[in-house]
């Protein structure tokens, strides 16, 4: 689902997307959901070729798989330097 700019932000016209709210992973219970990632443009990737980058990257988690390494390793350089290795 696109998400557009409104007249709260004052760095592109309203109306311009501005953002993807992307669905990489759904429960198959009705009772559950996972809420979306909101992605949105960088240093010179449009707003809708990030989202389909992130779903190209997606796997058996919410999580696109290179945010979910970094993520992991980050855990664990924190760990080693709480710990003192």
């Amino acid at each position: 689902m696109a998400i557009e700019a409104d007249a709260d932000v004052e760095t592109a016209a309203a109306g311009t997307v501005i953002g993807y709210a992307v669905q990489t992973r759904q429960y198959d219970s009705p009772n559950r959901h996972i809420n979306p990632l909101v992605v949105s443009p960088g240093h010179r990737v449009s707003a809708a070729t990030a989202a389909d980058l992130v779903l190209a990257m997606a796997t058996d988690y919410k999580l696109p798989e290179p945010t979910r390494l970094a993520d992991s390793a980050a855990d664990a350089a924190r760990d080693r330097v709480e710990t003192g290795e």
